[in-house]
């Protein structure tokens, strides 16, 4: 998908935007290897990275990564539907691009068949009311080869993924925001029908599948505006206060 203008992605600290250089995104030697795991697998992750890593390291030698697309050849087949390769902008495909002398890191990931689950602040039997929110539970199938479809300038992806990467990895680390000052919000702005919306759900889909070594599984949550209105006085502000409360204390969206 080409949109007709492209969003730009924003880092917003202190009331400003800072748009992205494509002159500083650099090229990686880091290549991942993603492998979706059949949804009937009981096989544990870890030793399924073994295999992948085998498997990859036989391609490899042989400089062969034919069998490595959609029909895995041999016992790994039970487990794995397809092994793919990414780079630093996360776009996979079948057929490696290898930098000189590349790290490699695999990922080894399920997808959520379950669909949007509707969430509301508060219980209400109206059949007619607006739902407060859509969930997933991720990496999901909805989204599968959504960011690979996406198409914006360059840089915008890789500074996308490496951002919210550093940013967790901070969060993480608990440093100290006195020393290292750095924001949690990124905010994607442009026209209506750009791609945002469906920016945001390939980016979280897309680091589930990174992040797997670390979380279990992640939750995406995609709140209706409409049903945070309210004609009456300071009633919105209410809703948005209950809305953001109900996400924190709620031990499904931790």
């Amino acid at each position: 998908m080409k949109p007709d203008s492209a969003p730009t992605a924003g880092f917003v600290s202190a009331g400003t935007s800072v748009g992205v250089d494509p002159a500083s995104v650099r090229l990686s030697k880091v290549v991942h290897v993603e492998a979706l795991q059949n949804s009937k697998s009981t096989a544990n992750k870890d030793s399924l990275v073994d295999a992948v890593r085998a498997k990859v390291e036989e391609a490899i030698m042989h400089n062969d990564f034919r069998d490595l697309g959609l029909g895995v050849g041999g016992a790994l087949s039970a487990h794995v539907d397809r092994i793919h390769f990414s780079g630093d902008n996360g776009d996979a495909s079948p057929d490696p691009h290898l930098p000189c002398a590349p790290h490699w890191r695999y990922h080894v990931y399920k997808l959520d068949s379950s669909g949007a689950q509707l969430e509301d602040i508060e219980e209400n039997t109206d059949e007619s009311a607006v739902h407060a929110a859509r969930t997933w539970l991720l990496p999901a199938a909805d989204f599968d080869g959504l960011w690979e479809s996406l198409v914006f300038d360059a840089g915008i992806k890789e500074s996308l993924l490496n951002y919210v990467n550093t940013t967790l990895m901070l969060s993480e680390r608990r440093v100290d925001t006195n020393l290292a000052s750095f924001n949690r919000v990124v905010l994607l702005h442009g026209p209506p029908g750009t791609g945002k919306t469906s920016l945001c759900k390939a980016l979280a889909h897309k680091l589930c599948i990174r992040l797997g070594s670390k979380f279990d599984y992640g939750h995406l949550i995609e709140i209706n505006s409409h049903s945070l209105m309210s004609k009456w006085f300071s009633e919105s502000g209410k809703l948005v206060q209950k809305m953001f409360e109900t996400i924190e204390v709620s031990h499904r969206f931790v």
